[in-house]
């Protein structure tokens, strides 16, 4: 089975010090410390000292509680300082700026050198703050919620490639979606999802320098991905927006893991998760498996380890198919969204949790983990 130093890891997302002890009477042990941009960095220059002795305070407490850390960058949670980089945002082709809310109110490291060199000053900021510090793991994603993925905006067939920084790498200049010919459309599409696999791997470099310590760096894919033959058909259709939903919503993501995978796979310490791990198979073959199946059967002939995360409702019925789904693919790593939740109404709790766990990895291994 595929895992980092052994241990089965049964994680939860940005629990308080007063849980920590309850977490692990339950099996929990590890946990996501999110260390958001924006409370850390409060001006150019300027660091919210309150907030980074809150986050070492976080650090010793989970250590403390025999729980490993895992470190959020929170690249999603931007300075308002950031944006005022020029053309600092994502932009389609219809000239929209990528605006949200919280979490997904991101910047363009993907084709703005100097965005991306924001990035690395955060990123060599928190390696200097844990440089003596135990660090198990650290989230590798940096775009919408932290994931790694382009927007999606609610109108279909829209690219995120036509900033003016974007524009200047362009294969086929002045292309739109829907003009030209087949092979253009394949230049643009190509390098739309290739800008994304460098970019990941551009940032696996710098967590891999800030954080050398770290036995793990887990890679964050979201929703279902580009799926075979889907590319095909949307470079057919000149990148309109004509072929499944799920289909082209995961081009315009940027979803493509059949690429993205191998590029980071060289890492040893790259583990792949699926943040939609409760999802269920739609037929057989790959363009209708499960995102943790098909994470999988792409990452498998190079040994990679994998995890998986659950959506967030967190609900009995959500645990037994992310438990199911991983321990489909022997993986045992279990990251859960989100701490705050445990034992509300409707939702499982930290007990829940564990003897779920449990029992995922004995029936893997025939053993209970330690």
């Amino acid at each position: 089975m595929n895992h980092v130093n052994n241990v089965p890891l049964l994680g939860v997302i940005d629990p308080l010090n007063e849980e920590l002890g309850e977490l692990k009477l339950a099996g929990v042990n590890a946990a996501v410390l999110p260390v958001r941009w924006s409370q850390l960095e409060t001006g150019p220059n300027q660091i919210d000292l309150a907030y980074l002795s809150e986050v070492i305070n976080r650090h010793e407490a989970m250590l403390a509680s025999g729980i490993k850390v895992i470190i959020d960058p929170g690249f999603q949670y931007v300075p308002d300082h950031i944006f005022d980089i020029p053309d600092s945002r994502f932009v389609n082709q219809d000239g929209e700026i990528w605006r949200a809310g919280p979490g997904e109110n991101i910047v363009d490291p993907v084709f703005n050198p100097a965005v991306r060199a924001a990035y690395a000053t955060h990123l060599n900021r928190l390696g200097r703050i844990f440089e003596d510090r135990e660090i198990y793991a650290v989230r590798v994603g940096g775009l919408i919620r932290g994931e790694l993925g382009y927007p999606v905006g609610k109108t279909p067939g829209r690219y995120w490639m036509y900033s003016e920084a974007a524009k200047a790498s362009m294969p086929v200049p002045n292309w739109r979606p829907g003009t030209g010919s087949t092979v253009e459309a394949r230049f643009m599409l190509d390098h739309y999802l290739d800008s994304l696999t460098k970019y990941s791997e551009w940032l696996v470099n710098g967590i891999s320098d800030a954080f050398p310590q770290a036995y793990q760096y887990q890679v964050l894919l979201p929703s279902w991905g580009v799926r075979p033959g889907a590319l095909e058909e949307q470079i057919n259709q000149l990148g309109q927006p004509t072929i499944s939903e799920s289909g082209r919503r995961g081009i315009e993501a940027g979803l493509d893991w059949a690429r993205t995978i191998p590029a980071l796979a060289n890492n040893p310490k790259v583990a792949f998760s699926s943040t939609w791990a409760d999802a269920a198979s739609q037929g057989s073959g790959a363009q209708y498996q499960a995102p943790m199946l098909y994470i999988a059967s792409l990452s498998r002939p190079y040994g990679s380890a994998l995890l998986g995360e659950n959506t967030g409702k967190g609900t009995p019925a959500e645990l037994r198919a992310t438990t199911s789904a991983l321990q489909g693919v022997n993986a045992e790593t279990l990251i859960w969204m989100r701490a705050s939740n445990l034992g509300l109404p409707g939702q499982v709790s930290a007990t829940d949790l564990g003897v779920a766990f449990g029992e995922m990895n004995r029936e893997s291994t025939g053993t209970s983990p330690p």
